[in-house]
C-alpha cells in the first residue's frame, strides 16, 4: 500500500514531527481489488491503516486531506 501512495500525484512525504501534528480530514479510499470505496473522517493515519486491513484484502489508493493540529 505504501508504494502505492508514493506514486500518487501531489504526495509529500512528511517527517516523524509533521506527522505527530495530523489533527484529521476527509478520506476516500477504493480496495485495489475493487470490492468497495468508501469515505470517511479520520483523525490519525493509523484510523486509515486500520480500516483499509478491515475493508481491503488486498490493499487500498487512499486520497484526501489531513489537517494540522493547531498550534497553542
Amino acid at each position: 500500500m505504501l508504494q502505492n501512495i508514493l506514486n500518487l500525484k501531489g504526495v509529500e512525504i512528511l517527517k516523524k514531527n509533521q506527522l505527530e501534528t495530523i489533527n484529521g480530514g476527509t478520506v476516500t479510499c477504493s480496495c485495489n481489488d475493487i470490492s468497495g470505496t468508501w469515505s470517511g473522517n479520520y483523525s490519525s493515519i493509523s484510523e486509515i491503516q486500520a480500516d483499509v486491513n478491515k475493508y481491503c484484502s488486498s490493499g487500498a489508493h487512499c486520497s484526501g486531506t489531513l489537517s494540522p493540529r493547531q498550534l497553542a
